[in-house]
């Protein structure tokens, strides 16, 4: 059993990623990425399942001010209905926003329609 908080924090990411409210970067880590808060930063990232071959795991990671890992929880691991779904999306909107995808992409539309090319 997951605690409470842990499940309300990995809802509460996958809001305010989907809404674009929050500035994930890169993380020094492969596979993830992060966004940093008051008290600490939340870590999203991705492995090989160690429970289903062929599968991803996703897992969020609480870190502390001091650079500690204090918590965790994985969608493998989560009592949150849909975890895999779920963070899965936080974790490709997390890369989306800290990998600037969508200001890549407008970018070479608007190149494109401009005729530079």
């Amino acid at each position: 059993m997951t605690d409470k908080r842990l499940e309300k924090l990995v809802l509460l990411l996958a809001e305010k990623t989907d809404a674009g409210e929050l500035p994930w970067e890169e993380s020094e880590v492969s596979n993830a990425f992060h966004v940093s808060f008051t008290h600490g930063t939340a870590r999203i990232e991705v492995r090989d399942s160690r429970q289903f071959a062929g599968d991803q795991e996703f897992i969020l990671k609480i870190i502390n001010s001091s650079g500690a890992e204090v918590e965790r929880i994985s969608d493998e691991s989560s009592d949150v209905e849909g975890a895999y779904a779920l963070m899965k999306k936080t974790y490709e909107g997390a890369r989306r926003k800290a990998m600037q995808v969508d200001i890549a992409i407008d970018s070479m539309i608007d190149d494109l329609e401009s005729g530079i090319f």
